[in-house]
């Protein structure tokens, strides 16, 4: 387990591109806070688990009966993709493979001005967690690791976004992920939220934002 303490965002990425030129294929995930690695629909309480789910149908309705998304309704994965993507409650865990992502995401809402909260980078050796689970006995179900196309989610893309299907609370009660912690004081420098979420949009983007504006996604 690799865990070190650095003074600020720019440090842990310098730490976490070490890691990355270790040779190791290494996925990365920022939190702005020191949270235990959950997937969004772990996090949802017993009271919400059937509004979730409610959801999750909606968007899987709506994906199968609209026009032009005949692609992305033959393919699973991409479709969750999509929903984890536009805030919807799955068990797919985001990373990145670009430790700069990672800050970005750990760092965006920083306040200079408030009390700095312990902000992290997991990193995510791949191979390692692999081998990790090829170890337990066969009643533990593995995660699988999915680098996923979506040709219209230019989202992703940009993000240069993985996923780690994980259908376990608490899945570091098996398993410690190696963190990179530091002082969440400021936002990353020379990343900005238009180099993560570009102004133009692919078809499916456009489609997306207009159904959440009509509040059937997210009602």
């Amino acid at each position: 387990m690799y865990r070190i303490k650095v003074g600020s965002v720019e440090e842990a990425v310098r730490a976490a591109e070490q890691l990355q030129r270790s040779g190791c294929s290494y996925w990365f995930r920022g939190q702005a806070k020191d949270w235990p690695l959950r997937s969004s629909l772990a996090r949802v309480t017993t009271e919400n688990r059937a509004l979730a789910l409610e959801k999750i149908g909606r968007f899987e309705w709506w994906v199968e009966h609209t026009p032009g998304l005949e692609s992305l309704a033959a393919n699973t994965d991409a479709a969750i993709a999509v929903a984890q993507h536009y805030g919807l409650p799955t068990n797919f865990v985001d990373f990145t493979t670009q430790p700069e992502i990672a800050g970005f995401f750990a760092s965006e809402k920083a306040n200079s001005g408030t009390a700095a909260d312990l902000a992290c980078i997991i990193c995510l050796d791949v191979e390692d967690f692999k081998e990790f689970w090829q170890l337990l006995p066969q009643r533990y179900s593995p995660p699988e690791f999915l680098e996923l196309t979506v040709p219209d989610l230019w989202r992703l893309e940009v993000q240069h976004g993985r996923f780690l299907f994980c259908p376990y609370d608490n899945v570091e009660r098996l398993y410690d992920f190696d963190r990179i912690y530091f002082d969440n004081t400021h936002p990353l420098h020379n990343v900005t939220r238009e180099d993560i979420y570009p102004d133009r949009k692919s078809h499916l983007e456009i489609l997306l934002d207009q159904d959440r504006k009509s509040t059937r996604l997210n009602s």
